[in-house]
């Protein structure tokens, strides 16, 4: 079977084997074909640009995709066939912390966002929760005790806005979750949880620090 050796753009699987589905001749390019294969981990899609590469001869046998054995980007015994990969569609997706995050709180995102992708939920609250303990730790240092009382303490409308106060008090739970074994939390539990820890990651570095650069280029 034809196949291609990649890291997922997903599931984020590594060295994940690609299983070919179909392919299609490229309409202006000899020897270039359109690919569509599927991961053996999550069994979602990617397409990919792949070229014949010159036979041991020196010469092009007509050989489709379809025809290899194999993996595409190692020679086929069976056919003296050899592709190399052009371009992946989609290509990996990046995930980055909101700009001016410090980096220990945004490392902690990337790797609970990442654990998202994955499908790794526990993973992904528990450095979730770490982020926002992190942040806490850097915003406010005053507060004492625990991360939940910490969010309690918080005045309200002048460290935080209100509504994000209270989401921030439902959202620890989750964090919890991910930190001492209660199960495994809800993935949309968990991409809330994502998705207010970005915001709240602008609110409180992206957007002070902005202003501030702007400020001091005015001066």
């Amino acid at each position: 079977m034809s196949s291609l050796i990649l890291d997922c753009p997903h599931c984020l699987g590594k060295s994940y084997a690609f299983k070919y589905v179909a392919a299609y001749e490229h309409a202006t390019i000899q020897n270039r074909w359109i690919a569509f294969l599927a991961c053996s981990g999550c069994s979602i899609g990617i397409v990919a640009e792949i070229e014949r590469i010159l036979d041991s001869i020196g010469e092009f046998k007509k050989i489709s995709p379809g025809m290899h054995s194999g993996n595409f980007e190692s020679k086929s015994l069976r056919t003296d066939s050899q592709f190399k990969v052009i371009e992946i569609f989609p290509k990996n997706m990046a995930v980055k912390a909101p700009p001016e995050t410090p980096n220990d709180i945004a490392k902690s995102f990337v790797t609970g966002s990442n654990a998202v992708m994955s499908g790794d939920t526990v993973t992904a609250a528990m450095h979730f929760r770490r982020a926002l303990d992190l942040s806490f730790k850097e915003l406010y240092p005053d507060l004492e005790g625990m991360l939940a009382q910490k969010i309690k303490n918080l005045k309200i409308d002048i460290e935080l806005p209100s509504a994000m106060i209270e989401w921030a008090g439902e959202l620890n739970v989750v964090g919890n979750g991910g930190n001492h074994d209660f199960g495994s939390p809800e993935i949309q539990d968990v991409k809330d949880f994502q998705m207010w820890l970005e915001l709240f990651l602008e609110y409180s570095f992206s957007i002070p620090r902005r202003l501030k650069s702007y400020r001091e280029k005015k001066v």
